[in-house]
């Protein structure tokens, strides 16, 4: 996706950005693996002794849940003495390895994501989530050099009736192991899951949870605490469940406007901030991944421009 004057820069600034760069891109290939060397500094390619085992920290790359289907995928472990590099691989990864500009919003990691609307292939309208680091990723057609941007959404592959089940068999399993009573049904209790009429899911920090005001729905059928310390454990299970069926897709900005035309969330590109007198390789990676993101920004510019996409455009500011 970008120019080969671009991609030079790596190679044209000197041989200790080179070597970073190398270092960089076989990290990116050794996330895709489920094998990984113990206290080994994936971005430096150093491998430490047992007895550093406390100084190697293990990090994930902005927007995994976006790109990754396995859990485990996008983590890489990275010593104390080299975290400074983790936001830089960050966003190499993101840009040259996956073509993806990262939009980050001002939503809290306790607060829900908004909900949009995309157009399934069925042609059926459907209500999706957002993430609060918003990927934008542009994609080629095979016939064309030219790339544009595509917004990714997410949604629950699993009907509300399905996951009001999942709660209802915990909740009855709970009730007979504490009743002690194989015969312990529902219906023995004063409550009907069915009689919520709120949202009963949400994303929150990029994981799907089942709602507060569902979970208090919940808990209100037994206010004993063997009952609250078992409902918990059931709870954190089905959200285990819900986040293996999370599904995505990407969606061209134009859809999108057109589907959501009061969509007004404010988003930002951030630059690197580095200082002018400190690492000179930090330095000289930092001014080469923003002007990757320059780029980016003016293809999305380019694409926006004198269309209704340009309104999207304008709520991203880069800072």
């Amino acid at each position: 996706m970008f120019p080969d004057s671009l991609l030079g820069e790596f190679k044209n600034k000197g041989d200790d950005l080179s070597n970073l760069y190398k270092n960089f891109s076989t990290c990116s290939s050794e996330m895709m693996l489920m094998r990984r060397y113990l206290w080994k500094d994936m971005l430096t390619q150093e491998v430490y002794s047992r007895e550093e085992d406390d100084s190697i920290s293990i990090f994930r790359v902005p927007c995994a849940n976006q790109m990754f289907k396995d859990c485990t995928g996008g983590y890489f472990s990275v010593h104390k003495d080299n975290k400074h590099l983790v936001p830089l691989f960050q966003l190499f990864y993101l840009m040259i390895d996956s073509n993806i500009l990262a939009l980050n919003t001002n939503i809290s990691e306790d607060s829900p994501v908004p909900i949009v609307n995309v157009v399934r292939s069925s042609g059926k309208k459907q209500e999706v989530w957002l993430n609060r680091t918003i990927a934008l990723r542009f994609f080629n057609k095979i016939s064309s050099s030219v790339f544009t941007p595509y917004i990714n959404v997410q949604w629950l592959e699993m009907p509300k009736q399905t996951i009001v089940s999942l709660c209802k068999r915990g909740i009855r399993t709970i009730l007979r192991d504490n009743n002690k009573d194989e015969s312990f049904e529902l219906h023995d209790i004063p409550f009907d899951i069915n009689d919520f009429q709120h949202e009963i899911v949400e994303m929150v920090n990029d994981r799907v949870r089942l709602t507060k005001e569902f979970v208090g729905h919940i808990c209100i059928i037994d206010p004993s605490e063997e009952f609250q310390r078992d409902i918990k454990l059931e709870i954190e299970f089905i959200e285990m469940t819900l986040n293996e069926k999370l599904m995505c897709k990407y969606v061209p900005i134009n859809e999108f406007v057109e589907n959501n035309p009061d969509f007004n969330l404010q988003m930002e590109v951030r630059h690197i901030e580095y200082e002018m007198d400190g690492d000179e390789t930090v330095r000289k990676m930092s001014e080469t991944l923003n002007q990757f993101i320059d780029y980016q920004m003016e293809l999305v510019r380019k694409h926006t421009a004198g269309t209704v996409m340009s309104k999207f455009f304008d709520l991203i500011t880069i800072v």
